[in-house]
């Protein structure tokens, strides 16, 4: 389901996408219809990938090999293949911190953005420290994003998506960006998405990444944020571990403003490890994995483990005001605080959800028939990483199954430690 974690920031490259090879071998097999092709670098012709792209006319491609770029890159008013060469590890897109964005892309249609390392972008612009897209829907996938922030100039108090940030211009025009099979690692911003942020008519489809050590210094959104309209964005088959937000939504935040009751959403399938919110000021909700105050939302077959909560109404999900919400078959377990909370919204469905030891959980809070309150059996956290053990009661009491994991991931249990804020802050302090 998941790209595989690595042991050491070494290995990081070959772990994020493990068919990047075959996705470039497609590229370069001959039965594949393509337009020009230009690769960097071509001795005596092009040095550069900015070179490239200017030679470039629309739906063309340009393979980059192995090699480190000190380079802020542009994608305006065509649609472009960036392609590596190489594992992400030894293809690397480094904005060396500069006062800009690594990559561009403005009405760049389906551009492609393949197999890179984009690391140190800074955007001072306040955001989209790795990728700053507007008015395209490009696909962006195996990559690795790392030490990307946005929103940190002098005199700079606003900061979206600390590695990419999306924004459609146009009323009423949605765009729909593809991030798929990428490894974020210690991005930040100050306000909303420290790894990703998308604003109104951005539908997302954001599949199969980790979300690691990514921090909001004083909003929302430790991993994704964002402030949707007539959005149906989709996030399904990641990992979040040990992001960070200073208020609401430790790993995902949806915002509330401008959102109408066509905005939807849908959360599925993911793993939530050990991610903190804080709600700074210490009052209301939190929502240590996901906040929401989308109208329609649905959070499905989420494994949602060790939040860390803060402020006077602790818990793993908070929705706040949505029409028609939606958890069920998730598994909330050893969060601090209650394992959901609901304020102000309209109908709500809570069905078939395990919930297990969480500091301030009731006891069938969430109705005895609806819900589930045992074990659920996991494995030990590595290398199966919270699946399911082969006896847990997960696979013969809850109609259709719970958690991230449709089947088991080791014969027996292991006994799982209750997060600590020491476990966390050292965790963190090694990063």
């Amino acid at each position: 389901m998941f790209p595989e974690l690595a042991d050491s920031r070494a290995g990081r490259g070959s772990m994020v996408l493990t068919a990047i090879g075959a996705l470039v071998g497609s590229l370069l097999n001959p039965s594949t219809p393509l337009a020009a092709s230009f690769t960097v670098p071509t001795i005596g012709t092009i040095t550069s990938i900015g070179q490239a792209i200017g030679l470039c006319a629309d739906g063309d491609t340009v393979l980059v090999s192995p090699g480190i770029y000190l380079e802020n890159i542009e994608i305006l008013d065509k649609k472009v293949v960036l392609s590596a060469l190489a594992v992400p590890s030894e293809t690397i897109l480094d904005g060396g911190n500069a006062n800009t964005t690594v990559i561009r892309l403005e009405r760049a249609g389906a551009s492609v953005v393949r197999g890179f390392t984009i690391r140190n972008g800074r955007s001072y612009q306040g955001a989209g420290g790795g990728i700053y897209l507007v008015d395209c829907s490009p696909n962006i996938e195996g990559n690795i994003f790392e030490h990307n922030s946005a929103g940190f100039g002098t005199g700079q108090l606003i900061g979206y998506g600390g590695a990419i940030a999306a924004y459609s211009t146009v009323v009423m025009n949605s765009i729909a960006p593809r991030i798929a099979s990428n490894a974020f690692y210690e991005n930040r911003t100050t306000l909303v998405g420290g790894a990703v942020y998308g604003s109104k008519n951005v539908d997302f489809s954001i599949t199969d990444n980790i979300f690691e050590g990514n921090i909001v210094t004083e909003g929302d959104g430790g991993a994704i944020g964002g402030i949707v309209y007539s959005s149906t964005s989709v996030v399904s088959n990641n990992r979040f571990s040990h992001n960070a937000a200073r208020d609401h939504g430790g790993a995902i935040y949806l915002g509330t403003s401008f959102t109408s009751p066509s905005s939807s959403v849908r959360i599925d399938h993911n793993l939530f490890v050990e991610n903190i919110g804080q709600a700074a000021g210490n009052t209301g909700t939190c929502g240590s994995a996901i906040w929401s105050g989308m109208h329609v939302a649905t959070i499905e077959h989420n494994t949602i483990v060790g939040g860390i909560a803060g402020g006077s109404n602790p818990d793993a999900i908070a929705i706040e005001g949505g029409s028609s919400v939606t958890v069920r078959n998730c598994i909330v377990s050893f969060n601090s605080g209650k394992a959901l909370s609901l304020v102000a919204s309209g109908t709500a469905s809570i069905l078939n959800n395990v919930f297990w030891k969480n500091s301030l959980e009731l006891p069938n809070e969430w109705g005895a028939v609806a819900n589930f309150y045992f074990d659920p059996l996991f494995c030990a956290a590595e290398p199966n990483y919270y699946g399911l053990a082969m006896n847990s009661p997960v696979f013969t009491q809850v109609q259709g199954g719970a958690g991230a994991f449709a089947t088991a991931s080791c014969t027996d249990a292991t006994s799982i430690v209750s997060t600590t804020w020491s476990r966390i802050k050292a965790s963190l302090g090694n990063r």
